[in-house]
């Protein structure tokens, strides 16, 4: 737990000092970007015995803060059991993250970012392996996204992610993502009320 721990705070440190350098973004709060991605797992990680991973969507609201951006967001999915013994299940990951974004070549921005949150899984049977019909778990995400201009406010990117969770096996999965994002301009109110 304490390597994790270490690992988040040099990507914080290194996302913060990146950011400070080549910082497109405007003032804290100025703008809010929505992205919805459909994500696809191209591991199964330590569950492909038991389970085969379902590609889902993921809502991303991201805004400009103080040397980066904040995000905040969720990524559903539904998995499939394998094995008689592994029911299917819903899972949902709610997160809360810090990244930054640089120009790489012209228009297009790249991204490096860390988030934790809470993966949530809904089993479609009360026998399955955890004992109960429901599990929340601790869970951290890296990730690596290309973002190029379709119009003057809308995006599309691509993204690579690897999320660990720390159940018992811990869970480790990597994604692939495509997405359309739109950027808004906040209103004045809305940036004095988080200033």
């Amino acid at each position: 737990m304490l390597r994790i721990l270490v690992v988040l705070l040099a990507c914080w440190i290194s996302s913060a000092t990146t950011a400070l350098a080549q910082a497109p973004e405007g003032r804290p709060f100025d703008a809010t970007t929505l992205e919805l991605s459909f994500l696809r797992p191209v591991n199964e990680g330590n569950l492909d015995e038991s389970w085969s991973l379902g590609p889902g969507p993921e809502l991303n609201l991201e805004t400009p803060f103080y040397w980066g951006r904040a995000q905040f967001g969720i990524h559903g999915a539904d998995n499939e059991g394998v094995q008689a013994s592994a029911p299917d299940y819903l899972s949902v990951f709610t997160y809360v993250g810090r990244g930054a974004e640089a120009r790489v070549a012209g228009p297009v921005l790249a991204l490096g970012g860390v988030r934790t949150g809470f993966l949530w899984m809904q089993f479609d049977d009360d026998g399955n392996q955890a004992g109960g019909s429901d599990e929340s778990e601790l869970g951290f995400e890296f990730l690596g996204r290309l973002r190029v201009p379709l119009a003057s406010a809308v995006h599309v990117s691509g993204a690579a992610r690897y999320r660990l969770v720390l159940t018992r096996p811990e869970l480790k999965h990597v994604y692939l993502s495509l997405g359309l994002s739109v950027t808004l301009t906040n209103p004045d109110w809305l940036r004095r009320f988080f200033d």
